[in-house]
């Protein structure tokens, strides 16, 4: 049997209308659609989409004290630059980032790429870190 006050919970998110920000550095946008704001106790999610032709050293290194850190490929490829390794997740693939593991993301692609960004748990979790030589 259905609750209808559950109903009260429930968000639908437009990315269309969702107010982009910059992303630092890397040339793309970010489109925040599910955090606590709206609701969500375990997660953040955030639409990105990078510019073409991006470059790996202009992505800012960093990783995340607490947050496990998802990436799902909408359309395009990312580059992501694990430690001191490139590797590269294509449309329809997705990465697990752990907590603490430094990385950076670009999209080294000739086409603009999108890709669903998940924080668990959700909040400001962002820590800058020197780039390995």
């Amino acid at each position: 049997m259905s609750d209808p006050d559950r109903l009260k919970d429930v968000y639908v998110a437009d990315p269309e209308t969702a107010p982009p920000r910059p992303m630092a550095r890397s040339g793309g946008r970010s489109v925040k659609l599910i955090d606590p704001g709206v609701g969500s106790s375990s997660l953040d999610l955030h639409l990105n989409i990078l510019e073409p032709n991006g470059d790996r050293d202009d992505a800012p290194f960093h990783l995340h004290t607490n947050a496990e850190n998802v990436y799902v490929v909408v359309t395009g490829r990312l580059g992501l630059r694990l430690q001191d390794r490139d590797i590269f997740v294509e449309t329809g693939q997705a990465v697990l980032i752990p907590p603490n593991l430094p990385h950076a993301v670009w999209n080294p692609g000739l086409a603009e790429a999108r890709l669903i960004e998940i924080y668990s748990p959700p909040g400001a979790d962002f820590v800058r870190v020197d780039r390995p030589n």
